[in-house]
């Protein structure tokens, strides 16, 4: 069975901020100013490094923090965050909020959030994923408990029981966000995007991009779009076709001068934001692809945050372009979809002989409609043929996205795969661990 949960943005403020208190005061509890002291940190780090094209803002040091710093600025001081980080992580931190009233049916999740703040800072995904499942089985009436890891012994995670003598073993794993194929092709197609940066200086046109590469990244020279650019018209006013055959697609046409500036006399527009994508290439820019800008640009405040990199806003564009990219060669989208068996075969190790379990696999759906097509196919036939020894009740896929936006500052999707393997009582467990219970459901994947 397959469910889609849609969490917008509306109204989740009370929810964040639920989310991320008890992660603050668990910073804070030997120390109140510590949480001030770790902003601090966040907040010099920004203000000492170089935005490089192409390259995202994160702080990857103390991952956790960087995402509770966004949160909190999100309710604190909308106008400096980034829009892309905060969409991402936002969601999870109102998951977890929408549920807390439920933690007092959670045994250890004090300790799990410790973790998380303190030991795992750098990479906190999974075990926030471990609190998220958690709270979803308490928030359906199941007394749950975190298992302390014991190596080099196997334990699941979470223990789960009911009235009745009812008892589930939960195990969670969670997938990289991206896979590392996905960064490297990205990183090559920033190399041809540099090569071409001469090519579009010296044409000062505002033109925007579009191209689809149907071989890997690495296949192609290093000069491949600037060599297509130098064929750019040097008074392009309409929609061309700069480079056309079995290997790739790339076309160009004119931004809109005089629309652009005539939104930016009466409006500022977030540097780096949905809106600012849109207003320079219109029909041509999905927010969820990848896109990539060059700008000449005079930045403006907007408030007293102090930190320029989450803080600029765009008072005039002397000259722009930009190029969106699909990345859509065979051998991509298979490498791509990152069959999820070996995770499955870890979860199974740390399961108990002869005990009721579920297994909950995470992965966030970053890469298109054909790689969770692939995916979603991979995964049905494996399960179909897999042998879980008995020791698996139920297999839950969930896949995340979450969605830049220009209406709101973010929103969110999430589907849930559900696989019965012991003709399991599914109803019996969550069949969302992020999106609110109340939230409406329907059939079919986000990515359709």
């Amino acid at each position: 069975m397959r469910i889609i949960a849609k969490l917008l943005n509306m109204s989740v403020e009370d929810l964040v901020f639920s989310g991320i208190s008890p992660f603050i005061d668990r910073i804070n509890r030997r120390d109140p100013k510590a949480w001030g002291e770790r902003k601090k940190n966040i907040v010099d780090y920004l203000n000492n490094i170089a935005l490089l094209e192409g390259s995202s803002i994160r702080v990857k040091k103390d991952e956790v923090g960087w995402g509770l710093f966004l949160c909190e600025q999100m309710i604190n001081d909308p106008y400096c965050i980034d829009v892309s980080q905060l969409a991402r992580v936002a969601p999870f931190f109102a998951g977890i909020g929408a549920r807390w009233e439920y933690s007092c049916r959670v045994k250890g999740i004090t300790e799990k959030i410790d973790e998380i703040v303190l030991k795992s800072k750098e990479d906190p995904d999974g075990k926030l994923f471990e609190i998220l499942v958690a709270l979803s089985y308490a928030s359906m009436g199941w007394d749950v408990e975190f298992l302390k890891e014991c190596p080099p012994n196997k334990s699941p995670d979470i223990v789960a029981r009911k009235g009745g003598g009812k008892e589930l073993y939960i195990e969670c794993k969670r997938m990289q966000r991206q896979s590392t194929y996905s960064v490297k092709e990205r990183i090559e197609f920033l190399n041809l995007w540099e090569h071409a940066r001469n090519a579009l200086n010296i044409g000062g046109q505002w033109v925007w991009f579009k191209g689809e590469f149907f071989n890997p990244m690495e296949s192609y020279k290093r000069t491949f779009i600037a060599n297509s650019i130098k064929k750019l018209p040097k008074n392009i006013s309409r929609e061309i076709v700069l480079y056309e055959d079995e290997s790739a697609r790339i076309l160009a046409r004119p931004i809109d001068v005089d629309l652009v500036r005539r939104h930016l006399s009466k409006n500022y527009v977030k540097n780096n934001s949905p809106a600012l994508m849109k207003l320079l290439g219109g029909d041509w820019v999905s927010l969820d692809e990848g896109v990539t800008l060059m700008l000449d640009a005079d930045y403006v405040a907007h408030s007293a945050c102090n930190i320029p990199l989450l803080d600029a806003y765009v008072g005039d564009i002397k000259w722009a372009c930009g190029f969106t990219r699909n990345l859509c060669s065979p051998e991509s989208i298979k490498r791509k979809a990152r069959d999820f068996k070996k995770l499955l075969v870890d979860a199974i190790k740390q399961l108990p002989d002869g005990k009721e379990s579920v297994v909950h696999i995470a992965a966030e759906t970053l890469d298109g409609y054909e790689v969770e097509k692939l995916r979603t196919t991979q995964v049905v036939d494996m399960l179909s043929r897999f042998n879980t020894h008995g020791k698996i009740g139920a297999v839950m896929f969930h896949r995340f996205q979450s969605h830049l936006s220009i209406e709101r500052l973010w929103d969110f999707d999430e589907t849930v795969d559900k696989f019965n393997t012991n003709n399991f009582v599914l109803s019996e467990i969550p069949s969302r661990v992020v999106v609110p219970n109340e939230e409406e459901m329907r059939e079919g994947w986000h990515w359709m």
